[in-house]
């Protein structure tokens, strides 16, 4: 490999999730004919829209795992549609189904307001709105200079924007008589046309804001308020419905779907769940000439059928799944189309459209999806890079995996499968065990576990004299469930619990105990096996304690424990030899948590070995492994997370760290030791970190501990010395000039990237990001629009210039050029107030400019002589936590600049950056000051070599798309409920089983590393003293102390 060629391979880019803007305007790459027959049926679906259609088809669904392609779909259903001439809307509902039309409204006027793609439309046109406003005054008969000015496209004084809009209106009455539907094309022209204050007033009209009121009655707007929301988006389809055909496609609804799914503690949220996936399956109900589009995963489209009515699915078509891909040719095209757009761009022709991948490799790609395609496709690049010649290709064979994406309990089907196997499989698959952990449905769990015990008997080859009774006897509440009579005539007790009341809880348990009190056999054991995750009040921690006093146990069945139970009863209904050897060959039951507890207590009498079950999580947590002897050295470029339960070290190489940690654990897991044992396991490989510190617990990373500590490993004394010898731990105080205070620069350094047209971008919009909030211009209207446009070009010529500081900015701002004032209309006025706002944020606010080091990377990751590295803890608690996201933000475009300078050429990494606490700065949901800049740093870390790590009590509380991208994810010990699906979730989509985090101790993790099956593991003790956390006056003395330090 030349340096030509080598250069080429560093500028590819393998970002295969479609961003919200390339949905709308972006390019990707495209394979008509992988999942072929879902383009076929959107197609089909919205070209029979056609013009005289008075309702709705029924809506459409395409679901499918992480990466198979539905944003995918998306960006061609709204290609396709805009192409025809028709209008697209992405609904966004919040989870609350009373607030779903007005999210509807929201989103419909959001995106009407949003530029398209210019080829696609006349070049005068550029907006949705602009286009149906034009197409509405021409189809009421308007004359060309009409339509010029109530479409936008020519401005006039306020009198003959007037006269033009009430011809506009008289045009829509004579057509239309609704008065609503009247007031909401004229809403619409108010929005579209070249006028503030008419803009202002459409806007607030449509949104029934209690703003501009005397506004919308000067402008005929009358009565002043619209109808309801759901009204509102009646009349808009009506409207639209004229001039072109809709898409409404209802997406990233998974979180909010299946965070409703989990708040099963009364029957009034249950409800609300309910209520909310027949709300989202209604839509239709409303709209005119329009094809609804639900994009979803597999789960979340399992739960929406299971608690929607059936009516609310009959307002849908069948579901449409993605495939992965099929074959190996079908892989070898799509990375080829993926690939040719970026060498053209590089002026490279390649040996072959897949280089540097040889095509007769793609063999092994079969069944992978789209996105884990290219993934794997860029990590094979980067080993090639990193070995500075064309390496042989190995990511495909190591990451098989089963073509349905399922985990360790479905195997692929084999041809040559059973009749019973394939049954099983098919159960399997198909099932949805949210029904059977209802409270009303005990005595259907009753039947599963009955028939789970019977087929465990099978599987371990017991005899006739360990019998299984089903104990309900057909009783819809009784007391035990199941119960089995070894051959030691022991009694093994089973009941299952699916309340989470804890006084219904106490009920049950207390019933089971009393029967197993009456048994009279030598030994009795009482199973209490319960499908959802208990409160732990007082009342039932009496509960557990007195069980575990009476020889009892509880033991949580996970769905996929459930699932797998439940379709083996299926398969079993018949006991014949075919289904008794198909159990002994499988042993399903054998494989699952219950499984194995009860294999515990009962003695096979011949035949199959007990250990052959299949391999999943086990729940009790294994003892911490011996450390007799020192774990094997690792290579430089390795660092130890810690050891498995044979007590092998689980290792993470330092360059994976460029594709992001994600830890997710509850306060008093160990998270905060392993964070320090990564600071410091990479300090002594010569990487430097930033570390954010909100919680006053990483300020001691400079201090030894008094005594050797419990948990380290052998040779761990010296490595400590060394450690504490070699690095330079500097804490920094922003917002506390008593300590080693530190201001940031409100956006990143321009000159490092202004001769990259796609950095250059990424800078701009992230230091739009930043500065809109403390200028008061991010709301969602006009009037911000208008501004923010304004200080993006601004932006632009500030960088051509060659940046500066904030001071500079807002006199540009004070006095634009006449690029700016040509650019925009209202320029001059726009650019004066955001000038005023940010000298104003500037004045009120000491760390927007304010006193202290100006941040420079290099200072806080260069160490002072004699040292191997630095550490840099950024403590934050002299920073409001209103502020702190901002703060954050500032920092963030500063290391986007600074990496690429200083990118990693030579070596693994350039640096290692960890937000702790990270989902206050990135949270679920909203975004804040830092959000954008989360992600753009994140894009750019890879390629440049810059290790993240995000933190987090909350999994459920954090932005997903960015922790979703990380390729290495760490669990420890999490026990709200809510979180703990998430988690379970997240492991799912993986490829893992979802690990029993609720019981693992202080200490404990779960490891998925790209690549490699999820892993328990068992971490050291920091390096350093962990002690409680410092108060804010030490903190200071600490930071003082190293002030004055380079």
């Amino acid at each position: 490999m030349d340096a030509r060629e080598r250069t080429i391979l560093e500028s590819l880019r393998f970002d295969a999730a479609p961003t919200e803007k390339t949905l709308w305007g972006g390019r990707l790459p495209h394979l008509p004919d992988l999942n072929q027959q879902v383009y076929d049926r959107l197609r089909h679906e919205i070209t029979a829209l056609h013009p005289g259609m008075i309702d709705s088809p029924p809506g459409l669904v395409v679901h499918g795992e992480f990466g198979s392609g539905k944003s995918h779909i998306v960006w061609w259903a709204r290609k396709f549609i805009a192409g025809i001439g028709g209008y697209y809307f992405n609904i966004q509902p919040d989870g609350a189904p009373e607030t779903l039309w007005t999210r509807v409204l929201a989103s419909m006027v959001r995106d009407l307001c949003e530029p398209m793609d210019p080829h696609q439309l006349p070049p005068t046109v550029t907006t949705q709105l602009a286009l149906a406003v034009e197409r509405l005054a021409k189809d009421v008969g308007l004359d060309e200079p009409a339509r010029a000015v109530v479409s936008g496209r020519k401005r006039v004084d306020t009198e003959q924007s007037r006269s033009y809009l009430r011809a506009f209106t008289d045009g829509v009455r004579s057509r239309h008589p609704s008065r609503g539907l009247r007031n909401v094309a004229l809403a619409l022209a108010l929005l579209a046309i070249d006028d503030d204050d008419a803009n202002a007033a459409g806007w607030a009209y449509l949104h029934d804001s209690d703003d501009e009121m005397d506004s919308r009655h000067n402008w005929d707007l009358r009565p002043v308020r619209p109808a309801s929301p759901d009204e509102v988006v009646r009349h808009l389809s009506q409207l639209l419905a004229k001039t072109g055909p809709s898409l409404f496609v209802v997406d990233q609804i998974d979180e909010l779907v299946v965070r409703s799914a989990q708040s099963t503690e009364s029957a009034a949220s249950d409800g609300e769940s309910a209520d909310l996936a027949a709300a989202l399956m209604t839509i239709r109900e409303k709209l005119t000439r329009s094809i609804t589009l639900i994009s979803c995963l597999e789960h979340t489209w399992e739960t929406i059928r299971s608690r929607a009515a059936r009516s609310a699915l009959d307002r849908f078509h069948g579901a449409l799944r993605l495939n992965p891909i099929p074959n190996g040719d079908t892989a070898r095209r799509l990375a080829a189309v993926f690939l040719a757009p970026q060498f053209q761009r590089l002026g490279f022709a390649p040996p072959y459209d897949t280089w540097p991948i040889p095509p007769a490799a793609f063999d092994e790609a079969a069944q992978h999806r789209p996105r884990q395609l290219i993934q794997l496709v860029g990590e094979h690049v980067r080993e090639c890079v990193a070995a500075g010649e064309l390496v042989p290709v190995t990511v495909f064979q190591n990451r098989r995996r089963p073509p349905d994406g399922t985990g360790t309990a479905d195997k692929p089907e084999d041809p040559e499968a059973s009749e019973t196997q394939t049954r099983y499989l098919s159960h399997r698959r198909t099932l949805h065990v949210d029904g059977l952990k209802e409270t009303s449905a005990e005595r259907d769990l009753a039947d599963v576990l009955t028939g789970a015990a019977r087929a465990l008997a099978t599987e371990a080859g017991l005899g006739e004299s360990t019998q299984v009774r089903d104990a309900c006897r057909g009783a819809e509440k009784a007391s035990i469930h199941c119960e089995i009579t070894t051959a030691a005539k022991a009694k093994i007790l089973i009941r299952g619990i699916n309340t989470i009341s804890a006084a219904h809880v106490g009920q049950r348990v207390d019933n089971a105990r009393a029967v197993a009190a009456a048994e009279t056999a030598d030994s009795v054991h009482l199973f209490i096996v319960r499908t959802n995750p208990w409160k732990p009040t007082t009342r039932i921690k009496s509960v557990t304690n007195e069980l575990a006093a009476s020889n009892g146990v509880v033991t949580e069945i996970s769905d996929d424990d459930l699932r797998t139970l439940r379709a083996v009863q299926l398969t079993t209904t018949s006991d014949t030899d075919e289904v008794r050897q198909w159990l002994r060959d499988t042993r399903p039951v054998s494989g699952t948590e219950l499984g194995r507890a009860l294999l515990k207590l009962v003695k096979p009498e011949s035949g199959t070995p007990l250990d052959s079950s299949p391999k999943t999580p086990d729940a009790t947590p294994p003892a911490t492994p011996k450390l007799t002897d020192a774990p094997p050295m690792v290579a430089e470029t390795v660092i130890p997370l810690g050891l498995n339960p044979r007590g092998e070290p689980v290792t993470i190489e330092l360059p994976a760290l460029r594709k992001h940690v994600a830890m997710f654990a509850a306060s008093g897991s160990g998270k905060t030791v392993l964070l320090r044992r990564i600071i410091e396991e990479c300090a002594l490989r010569g990487v430097s970190t930033i570390v954010l510190d909100p919680n006053n617990d990483l300020a001691r990373l400079g201090d030894a501990w008094p005594s050797n500590p419990d948990g380290w490993w052998p040779g761990d004394e010296e490595r400590s010395l060394d450690y504490l010898k070699n690095t330079d731990v500097v804490v920094w105080t922003p917002g506390v000039s008593r300590g080693n205070p530190l201001t940031l620069q409100p956006f990143p350094d321009f000159t490092a990237v202004r001769d990259d047209p796609d950095d250059l971008r990424l800078a701009i919009e992230t230091a739009v990001a930043s500065l809109a909030p403390r200028a008061r211009i991010d709301a969602e209207n006009h009037q911000a629009d208008g501004r923010r446009a304004v200080l993006r070009v601004t932006l632009r010529e500030f960088a051509r210039r060659g940046g500066g500081d904030l001071g500079q900015l807002i006199e540009l701002l004070r006095e634009p050029s006449d690029e700016v004032l040509a650019a925009l209309p209202s320029a001059d006025r726009h650019a004066t107030y955001v000038a005023s706002a940010l000298a104003y944020a500037r004045s009120n606010d000491p760390l927007f400019d304010g006193e202290g080091v100006h941040f420079d990377p290099d200072r806080l990751l260069a160490p002072a002589n004699g040292y191997r590295a630095r550490v840099s803890v950024i403590n934050l608690a002299g920073i409001p936590d209103e502020n702190r996201p901002a703060f954050v933000n500032r920092l963030q475009m500063a290391l986007f600049t600074w990496i690429k300078r200083h990118p990693a050429r030579d070596k693994p990494l350039s640096g290692l950056f960890i937000m702790d606490e990270a989902q206050t700065f990135i949270p679920s949901g909203r975004n804040t000051p830092c959000t954008e800049s989360t992600r753009n740093l994140a894009s750019q870390a890879r390629k440049y070599g810059l290790g993240l790590v995000y933190a987090t009590q909350a999994p459920r509380g954090i932005d997903s798309r960015i922790t979703g991208n990380a390729a290495t994810h760490v669990y420890g010990r999490v026990v709200v409920p809510p979180h703990v699906g998430a988690v379970n979730d997240m492991a799912r989509a993986r490829g893992d089983e979802p690990p029993p985090i609720s019981q693992l101790t202080a200490g404990r993790f779960y490891v998925s590393l790209e690549g490699h099956p999820l892993t328990q593991t068992t971490v050291p003790m920091c390096l350093s003293h962990h002690g409680p956390p410092l108060e804010e006056g030490e903190i200071s003395e600490r930071a003082r102390s190293k002030r004055r330090q380079p």
